[in-house]
């Protein structure tokens, strides 16, 4: 029952609707930078996105994603650019 409520709130964020064009872009690029608005599903739902087709190819422990935040981002590159 859970995991249907948890489908049915995924179906509903914004995301969604470009999932195809995401992982087709995914497909073709070595880097990918997605940007959109908070609470669209870009952080939770195309990392799953990724991790679902792994899975689904019989890949899942060859499955590395990383994702952060442009304000993180930012702030790390200001470090190393600061280190002598």
């Amino acid at each position: 029952m859970v995991f249907l409520k948890i489908l049915m709130e995924r179906s509903r964020l914004p995301v969604k609707n470009f999932k195809e064009q995401i992982m087709s872009t995914i497909h073709d690029n070595p880097v990918v930078i997605i940007q959109g608005a908070t609470g669209c599903g870009k952080t939770t739902q195309i990392p799953q996105y990724i991790l679902d087709e792994f899975i689904q190819a019989g890949r899942a422990s060859e499955c590395n994603i990383v994702v952060t935040q442009v304000s993180l981002l930012k702030c790390v590159l200001i470090l190393c650019a600061r280190s002598p």
